[in-house]
């Protein structure tokens, strides 16, 4: 059995793991073990989705449950978390799209976006998997949250254009041309939230 944890061929259900030392209730490997094989069996089905899909996402679920309760994965966020981390979210898309801009404006090179791009892909796919289990998003945000989350995602692309000039992947006109509709942005939301 491979190691839940490093993914070591050496590993076996009744003795830890002689690379990275992970151990569990026997119990619950072998549960995971059971649901991992289910869902692989699962992806060469020919049923149709509406009969798969829902029997996919049950074991999904008891899968995140077991990893939680092995440790291998953190528990589902609360209320708060899972606002912190939809902001995250929504700072790297915003990043995704101001990257996607800037590179077809020519302030910067495919080699200086794309290593970005790729970094932003595994961020965006680690945090969705925490929001996997997470409360679902409240169904309005008050206005000066709004603002506040707006707030927040151009400061984040701010401090990505300062890091790319500090870095030299964006010289100093092409620096100034994108920084000042963020630097714009930012002062007429700090008006609206009544900071200036």
């Amino acid at each position: 059995m491979q190691c839940p944890r490093c993914q070591s061929e050496e590993y076996s259900l009744t003795s830890a793991c002689p690379d990275c030392g992970f151990s569990g209730n026997g119990r619950s490997l072998e549960h995971l073990s059971n649901l991992n094989f289910l869902l692989g069996e699962m992806a060469g089905w020919s049923l149709p989705a509406t009969y798969r899909d829902p029997l996919r996402q049950r074991y999904h679920r008891q899968r995140r449950a077991i990893e939680v309760e092995l440790g291998l994965r953190s528990p589902p966020p609360n209320e708060l978390e899972a606002l912190v981390l939809r902001l995250e979210l929504s700072k790297r898309h915003c990043l995704r799209e101001a990257l996607l801009d800037w590179r077809q404006r020519g302030w910067l090179e495919t080699a200086v976006v794309t290593p970005i791009q790729d970094e932003i892909t595994a961020e965006l796919a680690a945090i969705s998997d925490q929001l996997e289990d997470a409360p679902p998003p409240p169904a309005s945000l008050p206005e000066t949250k709004h603002l506040s989350h707006r707030w927040e995602e151009q400061q984040y692309l701010l401090t990505t254009l300062a890091r790319l000039r500090e870095a030299g992947g964006i010289n100093e006109t092409a620096y100034d041309l994108a920084a000042a509709p963020i630097m714009q942005e930012i002062e007429k939301l700090e008006i609206r939230m009544g900071l200036r």
